[in-house]
């Protein structure tokens, strides 16, 4: 790494462990608040546990790949709650800013910084609360703490207070504190992702707030220089400073893409009830021509190196010989999405207003600036999205977006569309319809003793073999760091989809754990290795969706069948004349049609790209290296020299 990029790195580490210190020491006020309470009495029992840990957690140098295992002070991991154990407490107390201040701090010690960044900000918005008395949540988010502080679970007896105005002037101090304690954690999660330029951002919110914090106002300093400098040119490096960024909420990280072990979400793909139920669908759609069975296929490869193992995936297959041209698949498009503020597409099925028939389109009766092509669009939307939208004011949201966040911003306006779904139908959204059955190409689990219980492992490596990632045969050692294949941003994580649910009226706190942080992770994960998108004359895309029948169908470089979107999902059987022409001289398939039992090969990128910007969209969208036999050959050959790169 850079020496003076080091520098700026121990610098900032050394402003943060001193704001620890700050909030060990209650630098703005005195350590004892008064009547006998210590700080380590707000909140919980812990909190003197807490607050020695993340001590410890900051001074383990931020690019460090591995984390302490156990809060500091912590005799055994049976005294620690798991994260499942903390998300019930969450539930339970969802105003409680130290519950979840306890849940972030437990998401960072065990690798998740993405997710313990989406609990400290819900911290930091519940301090903001109990801060306003303006604030829609202010009694609420007050009451909690005071009980914190002064009720039941509280380390403090009532009775040693003096009278109200002790208390009004130890709550007061008390939102000092977690609100320090949440930018602590809040920053530091931040950074280890590392996202530096959102850190700046919002360091300086943090210091606005605490203008006599000296540290902060060293972290502040140390941020900017840290910003400024150019991208590490050595590839040791693990801090990429992104300066291109016009908006600091929307640098890039990577996160871990994982099916989490406390997810009891995750439908069981390869049982009979499965199989038969997707079955039931694809009848509907596909008039009994294909079926979905269980398959094998190579596992994606990573870090450039090839991988011979096998994962058990689902996919089509022909239940009779079809012709060449034969039409196998027609599903109707619904969760989709628009990236365009202006242009005028169906709210519903995406096709462009502009080119379907002479009919005047349909708006909805009670919000006349979305518009459906017809009668039957806008049924289907009222049945399933658009109550919790209707006339909510999300028009401009994440559309527009410049050039290089324009493809992650419409992954983001469909995470908000099944935002909606789950509104309107009053499900939880990893169980719609549209959902359940997705695989979210997740590259791990993790250490199996790192995630601080074993009920919680044993079934996440049930799903783990059931569902095709392989089980215990992916999981990463203990010497080993998590992969990290998801793109993860602070705004589409979190500003941009908080914004939206409380437009829709859903309160982001006691929401029941439905939009939690890893619960957008997770659909983020399934949406960016299934959903298509169609590109504008910019080049950039307009349009995406996700339709759950025709992802089903498994990705090849030398398809069998073509598709076509515009409003529904076709297929077509390729003819001979139709296959892909292999790169290097080798001729492809050239058999016309499909014969029975033959599995149905779709496409999810340009084929007829060079095999490294195929293999560069496949470690983007789906988190490692294409294996289709077209991606092995033309990739040797290219070794021989027989093919262009």
């Amino acid at each position: 790494m850079d020496r003076h990029l080091s520098k700026q790195l121990a610098q900032v580490e050394a402003a943060l462990n001193s704001l620890s210190e700050a909030i060990e020491n209650d630098s703005e006020s005195p350590q004892s608040l008064g009547n006998g309470l210590r700080i380590e009495d707000l909140g919980y029992t812990a909190f003197s546990q807490f607050r020695s840990s993340l001590l410890q957690l900051l001074r383990t140098p931020l690019h460090h790949p591995h984390r302490p295992a156990l809060p500091s002070g912590s005799s055994s991991e049976a005294e620690t709650p798991t994260i499942r154990d903390l998300h019930t407490r969450v539930q339970g107390r969802p105003y409680s800013i130290p519950v979840r201040l306890h849940l972030a701090h437990t998401y960072l010690v065990e690798g998740y910084p993405d997710l313990a960044v989406g609990e400290a900000y819900k911290a930091l918005l519940l301090v903001d609360e109990a801060g306003d008395e303006s604030g829609e949540y202010h009694e609420l988010a007050t009451a909690a703490l005071r009980s914190d502080i002064f009720g039941i679970g509280g380390e403090y007896e009532k009775k040693q207070m003096g009278d109200e105005e002790d208390e009004d002037e130890i709550t007061e101090q008390a939102i000092k504190l977690y609100s320090l304690a949440s930018y602590t954690l809040l920053l530091t999660s931040v950074l280890i992702l590392p996202c530096p330029q959102t850190a700046l951002s919002q360091s300086l919110i943090a210091s606005n707030s605490h203008p006599s914090c000296a540290p902060l106002a060293s972290i502040v300093k140390n941020l900017r220089t840290l910003t400024n400098i150019h991208n590490p040119t050595s590839s040791n490096s693990t801090l990429i400073v992104n300066t291109a960024s016009q908006d600091p909420n929307t640098e890039r990280a990577m996160v871990r893409r994982e099916l989490y072990p406390w997810n009891t979400h995750e439908a069981e793909r390869f049982s009979d009830d499965a199989l038969e139920f997707l079955n039931q669908k694809l009848r509907e759609v596909a008039g009994g021509l294909v079926e979905v069975r269980v398959t094998e296929l190579p596992v994606l490869g990573t870090g450039g190196t090839p991988t011979q193992k096998i994962t058990k995936q689902l996919g089509l297959f022909a239940t009779r010989d079809l012709a060449p041209g034969t039409l196998l698949l027609d599903e109707p498009s619904l969760l989709t999405a628009s990236s365009r503020l202006h242009d005028t597409f169906c709210d519903a099925c995406g096709i462009s207003i502009s080119i379907t028939s002479t009919t005047e389109p349909t708006p909805c009766p009670s919000c006349d600036d979305t518009l459906f092509c017809s009668p039957t669009c806008l049924e289907l939307a009222q049945n399933s999205y658009h109550p919790s939208l209707c006339n909510c004011a999300l028009d401009a949201v994440a559309r527009d977006a410049p050039p290089a966040q324009a493809a992650d911003a419409l992954y983001t306006l469909l995470v908000l569309r099944v935002l909606a779904m789950a509104e309107t139908q009053g499900v939880h959204p990893l169980d719609l319809g549209e959902v359940r059955f997705l695989w979210g190409d997740y590259t791990n689990l993790g250490d199996s003793e790192s995630h601080n219980g074993g009920e919680d492992e044993s079934r996440a490596e049930k799903l783990c073999h059931a569902n095709g990632s392989g089980g215990k045969s992916h999981i990463t050692s203990t010497t080993a760091a998590p992969a990290k294949t998801l793109p993860w941003t602070f705004a589409s994580a979190n500003l941009t989809p908080l914004h939206a649910l409380e437009k829709m009226d859903v309160n982001i706190f006691d929401d029941g754990g439905r939009y939690a942080p890893w619960v957008l992770n997770t659909l983020f994960a399934k949406f960016r290795g299934v959903a298509s998108a169609r590109q504008g004359s910019d080049g950039r895309p307009e349009v995406g969706a996700v339709h759950p029948l025709w992802c089903l169908a498994n990705h090849s470089c030398d398809p069998n069948v073509r598709w076509k979107w515009e409003g529904r999902m076709r297929f077509w059987v390729r003819g001979a004349g139709e296959r892909v022409v292999w790169k290097g001289g080798r001729e492809g398939n050239s058999e016309a049609g499909l014969k029975k039992g033959e599995e149905v090969l779709s496409h999810y990128c340009d084929v007829e790209l060079d095999v490294d910007e195929r293999r560069e969209w496949a470690a983007g969208a789906l988190g490692g290296m294409c294996m289709c036999e077209r991606c092995i050959w033309e990739k040797a050959r290219q070794g021989d020299g027989a093919v262009g790169k």
